[in-house]
């Protein structure tokens, strides 16, 4: 990551020199999202696994969220799973979209970067609407969720409703 002031340059208060590279096993990282505290949420992938990390505002890992500052959740067992998008509800809780080989996967976590148990059974939902790839998302102002799908050689919108 790196940050910029308005006029374009580097922000040094960032990271100590703008910059933050960050390395837990064989990662990417697709979105990120400010949350309410000025925090970095960072989604992505670790290890064919959903990566969701937390960083400061000045670019340190924080270790309050989560465990250690990341959450790594195996959606399913044998599967590559990449987290996509993010967004953060209104109540704070966190969304994270992606793929679990050829499913959809939704995940909802709490604002400490824990499971949400209220969303399922796991905090986990999956959805097959074929050979399926997660790429991005968004919240209605009503708060349903608003995905963007690869399907085979084709390109939907969908509105799922946990």
């Amino acid at each position: 990551m790196a940050r910029y002031l308005t006029d374009g340059t580097i922000d040094t208060t960032f990271s100590s020199d703008g910059r933050l590279t960050f390395h837990v096993g064989t990662d990417s990282a697709y979105s990120t999202v400010e949350d309410a505290q000025s925090g970095i949420l960072v989604l992505g992938a670790v290890d064919s696994d959903f990566a969701l990390f937390r960083f400061t505002s000045t670019g340190g890992l924080d270790t309050s969220f989560a465990t250690a500052g990341m959450q790594i959740t195996d959606i399913g067992s044998s599967t590559a799973d990449t987290g996509r998008a993010l967004v953060i509800a209104k109540s704070g809780r966190i969304l994270a979209f992606g793929s679990s080989e050829t499913n959809l996967a939704l995940m909802r976590y709490t604002t400490a970067g824990i499971a949400d148990y209220t969303f399922s059974t796991d905090g986990i939902q999956t959805y097959t609407f074929g050979t399926d790839a997660g790429l991005a998302m968004n919240l209605a102002n009503d708060e349903r969720i608003l995905v963007a799908v690869s399907i085979g050689t084709d390109f939907s919108v969908e509105r799922i409703c946990p």
